[in-house]
């Protein structure tokens, strides 16, 4: 099933199951910490163009929450990789501004 996915969502169909399917293999992934497995669901998030595919805010917010905590414990494992600063230093404010539009978080 997943060979055949990812196959016809590089023709384009799909995009939505397919952001969906990482960011839950992200989130499991992270919660039972396999934190290389959650970075490279994160990295397949980003490539599946999840932002242009999934318009309902709280996808795009768990997958910027789960890949900054797993870029986060990616860090403390591999410092030299700057690869790792990166995706938190991006997901950090973005963030901040989606918690900030939301009366609700304070």
């Amino acid at each position: 099933f997943i060979e055949a996915l990812a196959s016809r969502n590089r023709e384009g169909m799909y995009g939505t199951a397919s952001c969906q399917y990482y960011l839950y293999r992200l989130t499991l992934a992270y919660t039972f910490g396999h934190d290389e497995l959650a970075a490279e669901m994160y990295d397949k998030c980003i490539e599946s163009e999840l932002e242009k595919k999934m318009f309902a805010r709280p996808t795009l917010c768990a997958c910027a929450f789960y890949g900054g905590l797993a870029a986060l414990s990616m860090e403390r494992k591999d410092r030299n990789n700057p690869k790792w600063r990166g995706i938190v230093d991006a997901v950090i404010p973005r963030m901040e501004k989606w918690a900030e539009a939301s009366a609700w978080n304070f």
